[in-house]
């Protein structure tokens, strides 16, 4: 009984070793996934005592893409599902729900 018990868990980690290396990912697609992009902080100009007025710093991507996300979020629907023992309220604006009443 006890060899049979270990037979079965080699073969079954011999099955998840094969699986692994026939559809895992492949290098390329793992060294594309590890490599994060790098962030640079937006350069602020220098301020000069006698400037007039305050310098206006130059506004990155991942700014602009904030903006658009942010304006996009205000586009918020309410979903509201009404049954006789329970109304539910979802939201587009994620996986969540809003308000569960019994």
């Amino acid at each position: 009984m006890e060899k049979r018990t270990i037979i079965a868990f080699v073969l079954s980690f011999l099955v998840l070793i094969l699986w692994s290396y026939l559809f895992g990912p492949s290098q390329e697609q793992a060294q594309k996934k590890d490599e994060a992009p790098v962030i640079e902080a937006p350069k602020a100009a220098p301020l000069t005592p006698g400037a007039p007025g305050v310098a206006q710093p130059a506004v990155s991507e991942q700014q602009k893409k904030a903006e658009i996300k942010l304006i996009q979020d205000s586009n918020e629907k309410e979903i509201v599902i009404d049954t006789p023992l329970y109304r539910a309220v979802f939201t587009n604006a994620g996986p969540t729900i809003k308000s569960f009443k019994l």
